[in-house]
């Protein structure tokens, strides 16, 4: 069976990075040809002991710092199975012709006993679904540097692409970071220096300052430098630090109520004064919230062993985060010179959509209100930076002037959903009939209604004034277009048919990446007539010249096409595809339970509308 690609990424460079599972494939994208590759089943094993010919010996603890640095041994899970009479460069073993066996030591926290497995254990196949979840890059220096993320080590890696004489391209992994928790969402943020410098060049960034934002589903964004390269040692020092606290506040006895931040005492004026003005109240108060929060950050922050800085944080489930910026002129000097100011808007579960400033997470500036179940995916068009495009599981996508926190306009989805699922005989997913009879007391199963969720949203800018916005849906073979009309808003076009479920978009030039699920069936729409996606992997849809909207499928007819799809392709196992079924389609984790309560409804929905239509009346 064919592996599906989870991730197209494609980078300022003219590289294109596919996630296959696994496999980081990096490819040319004029040319379609395989430039390098990483695996992470290729990381080094940790805490193991090699056993040959019934003598034991300690394996080598120390790594590069190119290989794995900062990966904390503890949640790291591993295939430790080693071939007879090879060498193994994977592990750091190597066997000298005899049989030899690896066999991988934990350490209980509690009781601090070691657990060895028997000689001659071998990992069942496929032990580990260590794969890429995120893919980013800079876009200085021609995206020097790529950062990627997995999910069953909950790392974060820095790649830097190294371009030798000759056109050669390899990735050479710079550095890892552990997380504490999954990452739900992964972006870099290129900050650009006062000197106004466009371009950081050949380096991280002359002229900019790089930072990764990292967002975990239990509601924290952190924010690291892209750069971070430990001294050898200093960072093992740092975990085992970070673990002989935590070891310290297991074994001290758990206080009977919640506990507190340390008082602030109230401030004072220099000199012993008493604060009498109301601006010097004001000041007094900001100062005394300001240290709470940060006697509160520090009760509740965990201490990760690299630089990083708590961005901000979600009650809820988090699902998407993206860095905006607007473009302000300074009024307060004569020149026109333009300002950037920066912010964060993140989205969860309970249907919230915050704007927060950057770097000051802490600082809320508003809230975008009006979906009424998740929202899964958030999206600024490059040609207009004040709006803001977000869809979810309630059917319909919200456009935004999000600098304002008013909703601009409502499109739907649902209907365009429903057609080619009702084309294709789409059926949802089993759930219990609460409403239904009782049979041998319990309540029958029944068939429920397809369930929608947004998955990915993409802006198209073309020749003219052609601007689109690509939506994909979770589990359909289908693309959504959306025009912008300008003064008149955004309007849905057509619907696009592909081979198989869409699982990522990547735009490149006039064209569109598809990356589709090979094992599943495709749809024909009016524009566009489909074959099996027995043998494909990826699809191309090109701009029709001289149209605003049309796209027509190239993949066929084009070299390049099957130049890209015979490079993707990797053969896996039945099984192997099977437990990454939560990768490629995940929208089940994010729905709520019956007995969950909506923070926002359609009361709500009325609400922001009515508002809405107030101010377009004043």
């Amino acid at each position: 069976m064919l592996h599906p690609i989870q991730i197209l990424h494609p980078t300022a460079g003219g590289l294109l990075i596919a996630g296959i599972g696994g496999l980081l494939r990096v490819l040319d994208e004029k040319t379609g040809d395989v430039v390098a590759e990483w695996d992470v089943a290729a990381s080094p094993a940790v805490n193991t002991i090699t056993t040959t010919n019934n003598t034991t010996t300690t394996a080598t603890k120390k790594r590069k710092v190119d290989e794995d640095v900062g990966v904390d041994v503890k949640k790291l899970k591993v295939d430790d199975t080693t071939k007879d009479g090879s060498s193994d460069a994977a592990t750091g073993n190597v066997n000298t012709g005899t049989t030899t066996t690896t066999t991988t030591t934990t350490t209980s926290a509690k009781s601090g006993k070691k657990d060895k497995r028997p000689p001659g254990w071998k990992a069942p196949l496929n032990t580990t679904n260590n794969c890429v979840t995120h893919v980013a890059s800079t876009r200085c220096g021609k995206g020097r540097w790529v950062v990627v993320a997995t999910n069953e080590d909950k790392s974060v890696r820095v790649f830097e692409v190294v371009r030798e004489d000759g056109g050669k391209v390899g990735l050479r992994l710079e550095s890892v970071r552990q997380m504490p928790k999954r990452l739900c969402a992964l972006r870099v943020v290129e900050e650009e220096e006062e000197d106004g410098v466009e371009d950081g060049g050949e380096g991280e960034g002359e002229g900019r300052k790089t930072n990764v934002v990292c967002a975990d589903k239990f509601g924290d964004v952190y924010l690291i430098p892209l750069r971070y390269i430990a001294e050898e040692g200093a960072n093992a020092d740092a975990v085992e630090k970070v673990k002989e606290k935590e070891a310290e506040a297991e074994a001290k006895p758990k206080p009977s109520t919640p506990l507190e931040p340390t008082p602030i005492p109230t401030p004072k004026i220099a000199g012993g004064g008493i604060i009498t003005t109301e601006r010097n109240k004001k000041a007094a108060i900001k100062a005394q919230n300001a240290a709470m929060r940060d006697s509160l950050a520090k009760l509740e922050s965990k201490e990760l062993p690299f630089p990083n800085k708590l961005l901000l944080g979600h009650v809820s489930l988090l699902i998407d985060v993206i860095p905006a910026t607007i473009t302000t002129i300074n009024s307060e000097t004569n020149q026109n010179k333009k300002k950037k100011r920066r912010y964060v808007i993140s989205a969860d579960k309970d249907e919230h959509i915050r704007v927060s400033r950057y770097p000051d997470g802490h600082v809320i500036e508003g809230f975008c209100l009006g979906h009424t179940m998740y929202v899964s995916r958030l999206f600024i068009p490059s040609w207009d930076e004040r709006t803001l495009v977000s869809g979810g599981g309630d059917g319909f996508l919200l456009r935004w002037d999000w600098v304002a926190g008013r909703r601009v306009q409502r499109m739907e989805l649902g209907e365009y959903v429903r057609k080619v699922v009702e084309k294709l005989g789409k059926k949802g997913e089993v759930v219990m009939d609460v409403d239904g009879d009782v049979e041998n007391g319990e309540k029958k199963e029944k068939e429920g209604e397809f369930q929608v969720c947004v998955t990915g949203i993409t802006g198209f800018v073309g020749r003219g004034e052609r601007r689109q916005v690509v939506v994909s849906v979770e589990g359909l073979p289908a693309l959504f277009i959306y025009a912008d009309r300008g003064e008149d808003g955004y309007h849905y076009t057509h619907t696009i048919g592909v081979s198989g479920n869409v699982l990522d978009v990547a735009v490149i030039g006039a064209q569109l990446w598809v990356t589709i699920d090979p094992q599943s069936t495709g749809y024909d729409s009016p524009t566009t007539t489909t074959t099996a996606a027995s043998n494909r992997v990826v699809e191309i849809l090109e701009a029709v010249e001289g149209s605003l909207d049309e796209f027509t499928n190239v993949t066929e007819k084009s070299e390049l096409g099957e130049r890209v799809n015979g490079a993707l392709r990797v053969e896996a196992e039945k099984a192997r595809i099977e437990a990454l079924k939560e990768v490629f389609y995940g929208a089940k984790q994010l729905r709520k339970f019956e007995n969950e309560h909506h923070t926002f409804g359609p009361e709500v929905d009325a609400e922001v509308e009515r508002r809405r239509r107030e101010e377009e009346a004043k």
